[in-house]
């Protein structure tokens, strides 16, 4: 089972949780418990987000390594020659802009490359502000991203 096909269902089994604590706080008419429990959900989520999309880049960058790698071996130069200048360490990988390493692996324009980089954004207002205006769900981000990163190109 994949990183984040773990990392998704953890999430479905604590939200399935707090969500019956909700109902409950809800039908009991408390809103103080209430309050706290959606708070908490929203945390939850956010957190499960982060989550989701820093294994998605830990998938992508190692992609990312494999590419470098493989172009790096060309025997002609001038196929080898724009890889040359790129490291495939992977504690150097990350200085590679983000949108940079998502082109190498995802045809830039589709789709998928569209929506990872939307997701990019949320992670960056949750990364950099600790809030974002855009609704997160996590189920549907966990399925784009498991979706995407098994089309990940390293070729």
């Amino acid at each position: 089972m994949s990183a984040l096909l773990r990392i998704l269902r953890s999430y479905l089994d604590l939200d399935g949780r707090l969500a019956i604590l909700e109902a409950e706080a809800r039908q009991r008419r408390h809103t103080k418990k209430l309050t706290k429990l959606q708070s908490l959900r929203l945390s939850t989520d956010h957190a499960y987000f982060m989550m989701v999309f820093a294994t998605f880049e830990s998938e992508l960058n190692q992609k990312c390594i494999q590419l470098i790698t493989v172009r790096q071996a060309k025997t002609k130069w001038r196929y080898r020659r724009p890889w040359d200048t790129l490291s495939a360490k992977p504690s150097d990988i990350r200085r590679i802009r983000f949108k940079d390493r998502l082109a190498y692996c995802l045809e830039m324009g589709t789709t998928d490359y569209q929506q990872v980089l939307t997701y990019y954004e949320t992670r960056n207002q949750l990364s950099h502000s600790a809030t974002t205006s855009t609704l997160v769900v996590v189920p549907q981000v966990a399925t784009d991203l498991i979706r995407v990163s098994t089309s990940l190109q390293a070729r």
